[in-house]
């Protein structure tokens, strides 16, 4: 009876260190996984940072682009009218001259 207590007793004490074992292990991978997903939330908060700061930034430049064209157009608009105006005032001395030409 004796071996048997001291076996039971030995099986035991293994058992126990192996538990404790486990619970050590089990709680260094938790901790692990922990701090994993703690980076993974920064990294996430970061990258969506970033896409905003990008989307932001290329809407900056979308409206520079549709303000430069509304501009442009406008430019192109009065500089075809000024060329209109010109064309007509060019013609309008030409007959002049033309006509002071006849009555010469």
């Amino acid at each position: 009876r004796r071996v048997h207590g001291d076996e039971a007793t030995q099986a035991n004490q293994n058992l126990s260190k192996e538990l404790k074992r486990l619970n050590d292990e089990y709680r260094r991978f938790r901790e692990q996984a922990d701090q994993r997903e703690h980076d993974w939330q920064k990294d996430e908060s970061r990258f969506t940072e970033y896409l905003n700061n990008e989307h932001t930034q290329l809407l900056t430049v979308w409206r520079s682009i549709v303000d430069f064209r509304r501009q442009f157009n406008d430019m192109k608009s009065v500089t075809e009218r000024d060329l209109t105006q010109l064309k007509n005032d060019y013609n309008r001395c030409t007959r002049a001259v033309h006509s002071a030409c006849l009555n010469l």
